[in-house]
């Protein structure tokens, strides 16, 4: 059965990677990418500056509004450390996007942002129809598809075996990450980002053990996929 099922998907395949190899190859799409990078970018770089600079961001509702969407603004805005938090990330994710070779990280971090916000929108009593996050979410989404070509070895399906890692290589894995984890955090709290200066030698404990961590994850299923 599952030959004859890869027997009937396989031209279906070659039709769908024909058609996306097209679409890349438009010199109009090509700019109505970029197009869509800048629109997206300034969209969340400007209202997650006002988050960094801890300054209120409520759509002009007023985050003592007694309606559900004030109280929501308000209980965000007095998270703190969370929402500058939120605002670094919207400022990271659009300044990713302005960037090729950082384009599809950048669309992966917005899309659950916007997606989140769009979900917000519905949830919430504003006025008016969600029109403006919609299109930011199919904005969003399309960035996904057009690097489809480099998100592809994230989803199921048969890859290319890694080369072999020597045991070296794999303990030097996880100590390398927790180091850069170790060297980001202090970074981050010099600088201030999100008051992680705080958390102090505990914050830089958890770091150093969340990227030991992720490296050891990392190292074990490239080892894995080598196999």
């Amino acid at each position: 059965m599952s030959s004859e099922v890869q027997r009937v998907m396989e031209p279906v395949a070659t039709g769908m990677n024909g058609l996306y190899a097209r679409v890349r190859a438009s010199a109009f799409l090509r700019q109505v990418t970029v197009i869509v990078r800048v629109f997206l970018a300034i969209s969340f770089i400007l209202p997650g500056m006002i988050k960094v600079m801890r300054s209120e961001f409520g759509f002009g509702l007023g985050f003592d509004s007694a309606t559900p969407i004030g109280s929501v603004f308000g209980a965000f805005y007095g998270a703190g450390a969370w929402y500058a938090f939120v605002g670094w990330a919207q400022v990271g994710a659009g300044l990713l996007l302005l960037l090729p070779s950082t384009a599809t990280l950048g669309a992966v971090m917005y899309f659950p942002v916007i997606l989140n916000i769009f979900l917000l929108r519905l949830s919430t009593d504003i006025g008016g129809a969600p029109v403006a996050p919609a299109m930011m979410v199919l904005a969003s989404a399309y960035l996904l598809v057009w690097d489809y070509d480099r998100l592809k070895r994230l989803l199921p399906g048969r890859h290319e075996r890694a080369a072999p890692m020597s045991r070296r290589a794999i303990l030097l894995y996880p100590a390398g990450c927790g180091i850069a984890a170790l060297v980001g955090f202090w970074v981050l709290a010099w600088l201030h980002v999100a008051d992680l200066n705080v958390l102090g030698w505990v914050g830089a404990a958890l770091a150093l053990v969340a990227g030991a961590a992720f490296g050891a994850l990392a190292a074990w299923h490239r080892h894995g996929m080598a196999r």
